[in-house]
Formats: C-alpha cells, structure tokens, sequence
C-alpha cells in the first residue's frame, strides 16, 4: 500500500471511529490511538504497511491526531 492510500484510509477511518463510539472531532477529546489502531486493523488489515519516515505507526498517530484536532498539542 502506497503512503497516499494508507492516509486517505487512516483519515477516513477517524470519522468512522469517531461516528460509531460518539467521540467529537473537535479536539476536545482525544481518542486512544491503539484502540483505534485495533479497530482500523480489524477493518483494514494493511492500513499500516507503507513506507514512510518515522515509520507507519509514527505516522499513522499524526494523522489520527490531526483528524481529532490534537496536533496543536504535540
């Protein structure tokens, strides 16, 4: 999987996580990124096989952290 497919889906998977355990995406709450993670693997088995500096995980919790509103905080 391509970095560029593994953003769209990791991005897109936030809403869905967000939506179905009614978590705001305000960044008033921060979800746990590896329950996420359990979720999204459940889903999306390869979501984290890309290549990327910093690695996937690194970057995979970027991107989870700037659909939920969080990146100001890191």
């Amino acid at each position: 999987m391509t970095k560029a497919e593994a953003e769209r889906i990791i991005r897109y998977s936030c809403r869905m996580f967000a939506e179905e355990r009614g978590i705001p995406m305000n960044g008033s709450i921060r979800p746990n990124f590896y329950e996420f993670k359990s979720w999204l693997l459940k889903r999306h088995p390869d979501a984290l096989d890309f290549r990327c500096r910093g690695g996937p995980m690194f970057t995979a919790q970027k991107w989870v952290d700037q659909e939920f509103n969080r990146d100001q905080f890191n």
